[in-house]
């Protein structure tokens, strides 16, 4: 590396800064004028009403930035050489850069047409070993990002491809054995996660909605039954005597036929 930034003319000379400060003496003075302030414990702030607290806090913020003020003065100054010096290498170095850049678009395109012939190679490679897959898994669900890599070459990649293609036929026939409930509904499943157990779970989950809504169905008829056999239920006559006002005949007659009770309803005055 040396040899190099020596061929490119590169070796600038600099001295390195030397700050110096009285920081005793600095030290020394902060101590008088922060004394009044300093030690104060919480019953010594306690003594101090919301405006003398503010007026202490404006004291030592202006102490405190007075400090700070000359600390970014000495820093801006230190630092304008080395962005001055930064600015102009980095000028140098655009045409180095430009040049690096274009070679890599280069290399870069030549990568891009290999993978994307390599691609197309395993494309084709899956659509004569997996016909019967095809129309449910496309190549690009089953492609893997580093078959395409050179470093993992054109022969491991078609040998990972098929590896894949066979583990998903074998899933497949495994799942066409268990005699799942929900059957479509578990194939389904499976062609969208290329997952046995997902499709399991899926089944699973289909035979135990499917017996829910059975057991609803099933309360609802019995319901019906027990509704219809109120209502076929041999009926007697009855006689209630009650005195009512009007208003309380006409909302107890309203409620009888509300609720389908009885036949042949008579409310009226006794002789």
């Amino acid at each position: 590396m040396t040899q190099e930034i020596e061929r490119a003319g590169f070796s600038p000379a600099f001295t390195p800064a030397v700050i110096e400060c009285d920081f005793d003496g600095m030290r020394a003075r902060l101590a008088e004028m922060i004394e009044p302030y300093s030690g104060l414990d919480e019953r010594a702030l306690a003594t101090l009403d919301v405006k003398e607290a503010k007026r202490c806090r404006a004291d030592l913020n202006r102490i405190i930035k007075s400090v700070e003020d000359g600390r970014k003065a000495v820093k801006r100054a230190y630092n304008d050489p080395l962005k001055a010096f930064e600015e102009e290498v980095r000028e140098v170095l655009a045409p180095a850069i430009e040049a690096r850049d274009a070679i890599d678009a280069h290399v870069k395109g030549i990568e891009d047409a290999e993978r994307a012939k390599l691609r197309e190679g395993l494309a084709n490679s899956y659509y004569d070993y997996a016909p019967a897959l095809v129309e449910a898994v496309p190549f690009e669900r089953i492609v893997e990002p580093q078959w395409l890599n050179k470093s993992f070459g054109a022969v491991k990649a078609c040998e990972a491809m098929y590896a894949k293609v066979d583990a998903i036929a074998g899933d497949w026939d495994a799942l066409k054995k268990l005699d799942l409930p929900c059957y479509a509904e578990a194939e389904r499943e499976f062609f969208r996660t290329l997952s046995l157990q997902s499709a399991i779970d899926r089944a699973n989950a289909c035979e135990a909605e499917r017996k829910s809504i059975e057991a609803v169905r099933r309360q609802v008829d019995a319901n019906r039954e027990a509704q219809g056999a109120e209502k076929d239920e041999a009926r007697a006559p009855y006689r209630i005597d009650i005195d009512l006002t009007e208003g309380e005949r006409a909302r107890l007659l309203a409620f009888i036929k509300d609720n389908e009770i009885g036949a042949n309803r008579r409310i009226g005055r006794r002789a």
